[in-house]
């Protein structure tokens, strides 16, 4: 999978409390360094860069471990990990999204951010593309159901 160089060309994305710059492989949060993976990183950073659209765990496993030959779980464990290091799911935020039997999503909106920005400027929304639901949203109760003991 080839990396979109252009795609960084007008400067770095912000998402959430985060700073994402692709070429200079650094992760912000609140204006400090994130500790992350090599990996991780590349896989975030394809993530990103097709926003809204599904990345197939293929190209994902070609993106962050080129010319090797390793399994699919290496990409469920970074991701996992991704998940983690940028509280998916925490206070309703959500970054990656499965798409079972697909592969993944980055469903946060994006911002384009100029490199001389300060963290605090308004910024111009390109907000990524919400991959479609197969499936309607969970129940929040079953109604109607109830367990009879037969004896």
């Amino acid at each position: 999978m080839a990396r979109r160089e252009g795609f960084w060309a007008d400067g770095i994305v912000a998402f959430g409390a985060f700073r994402l710059n692709g070429p200079q492989r650094l992760l912000q949060k609140n204006d400090e360094a994130v500790p992350i993976g090599s990996r991780a990183l590349d896989i975030l950073i394809a993530l990103v860069e097709r926003a809204g659209e599904v990345v197939p765990r293929r190209e994902l496993l070609e993106r962050a471990w080129p010319d090797l030959v390793v399994e699919e779980a290496n990409v469920r464990v970074h991701i996992a990990g991704l998940r983690k290091l940028l509280g998916d799911g925490e206070g309703g935020r959500r970054y990656v999204a499965n798409i079972p039997g697909r592969g993944y999503s980055f469903v946060a909106p994006i911002q384009r951010v100029a490199l001389d920005q300060p963290a605090d400027a308004p910024t111009t929304i390109a907000a990524a593309r919400a991959p479609p639901r197969t499936l309607p949203p969970p129940l929040a109760r079953m109604v109607g159901a109830t367990r009879r003991s037969g004896r």
